[in-house]
């Protein structure tokens, strides 16, 4: 078997003689090796129902639950979260209606048939989901999944978005938010907990950071860790977070990688050194950096475009230059954010 994969087998123990089975009572599966040693023990049941078995826990032990051939079991813990909620809608995604980002943090693929999305206001329609798999460590974008049932827009108020199991077991959470505005989102911290970011759909959140996320130093295969930087002295570590900034293979500069290290987690964070992508002429990829873009005729539709760089990973100027792109949304349409 491979890892994190699941293999059934039918009928493995068949009774032995002819006649009616057994009574009801008590029963044991037991797992050995080769040379007899127990692997593994359900402990005793009762004979069960159709559809209902005998499964395993995220604690390690079991009980009755909605069978899942092929599939992580029912009560067993999920490794899939919310990971970002856009109810204002976003520039370039989803044709700018709602939605929803989930993160498997995992290790092993899942799927979330018979999973739901629930949002907890506006008289909103629950989402289901079909089989749809999340791979370890990649994001999903799902688009406009809780429509409204009110004839007009939703009522001002806050809000919240759960994602339940198939058994209707919550798994995720948001808490409660305010409204939102322009490309803000209602979005997942390092730390667990919730705050208004810049919209990042289908990569990670602004303020995650992992020790042991690699960025791109200098020289051709210079790259060090977010632990590394943190260990430096703050003059040190300053100067890299600032005036390192280019990338390489996809790999990030400091105040992208580490944003906690560097202190670059802020909505309006930004500095006049950091680069963007904004297009891609006769297969040239072009950058600009956010101190050019404030003077750029074409400033408007580069910050509406959400297409990053496919060469070097370079992020879009939304990303880099939130200070200069981010416009408040609110019912006049011109304070600025920041």
């Amino acid at each position: 078997m491979l890892a994190g994969e699941y293999r059934v087998i039918c009928n493995p123990n068949p009774r032995v003689g002819s006649g009616p089975p057994g009574p009801p009572g008590f029963y044991e599966q037991i797992l050995s090796d080769p040379k007899g040693k127990e692997v593994s023990n359900t402990g005793s049941f009762m004979l069960g129902y159709k559809d209902i078995t005998w499964s395993l826990l995220a604690d390690g032990t079991y009980a009755d639950s909605a069978a899942t051939p092929g599939a992580i079991n029912y009560l067993q813990e999920y490794s899939i979260v919310i990971n970002e909620v856009s109810y204002a809608g976003s520039i370039g995604v989803c044709d700018k209606k709602s939605w929803v980002e989930l993160y498997n943090k995992g290790t092993t693929d899942v799927d979330l048939i018979g999973m739901s999305l629930e949002r907890d206001n506006c008289n909103s329609e629950t989402y289901t989901f079909g089989s749809t798999v999340i791979m370890a460590g990649k994001y999903h974008v799902i688009c406009n999944p809780n429509p409204s049932k009110w004839l007009g827009p939703c009522p001002p108020s806050f809000d919240r978005q759960i994602l339940s199991d198939p058994g209707g077991k919550e798994v995720s959470n948001t808490g409660y938010f305010p409204p939102q505005f322009g490309d803000i989102t209602w979005s997942l911290l390092a730390d667990g907990t919730y705050a208004d970011s810049a919209a990042t759909p289908g990569s990670v959140n602004r303020c995650q950071e992992n020790p042991l996320d690699e960025f791109y130093y200098s020289g051709k295969k210079q790259f060090r860790t977010c632990k590394w930087l943190s260990n430096l002295k703050n003059k040190n570590k300053q100067r890299i977070c600032k005036k390192k900034v280019d990338w390489m293979n996809k790999i990030g500069p400091a105040e992208v990688v580490c944003q906690e290290t560097c202190k670059s987690c802020a909505i309006c964070y930004q500095q006049n050194r950091s680069r963007f992508y904004y297009e891609n002429t006769f297969g040239q990829p072009k950058y600009s950096t956010c101190g050019k873009l404030e003077g750029k005729w074409r400033k408007e539709d580069i910050c509406k475009s959400f297409i990053s760089d496919k060469t070097n990973g370079i992020p879009y100027s939304l990303r880099a230059c939130p200070q200069t792109c981010l416009k408040k949304a609110d019912y006049n349409g011109k304070d600025e954010l920041c």
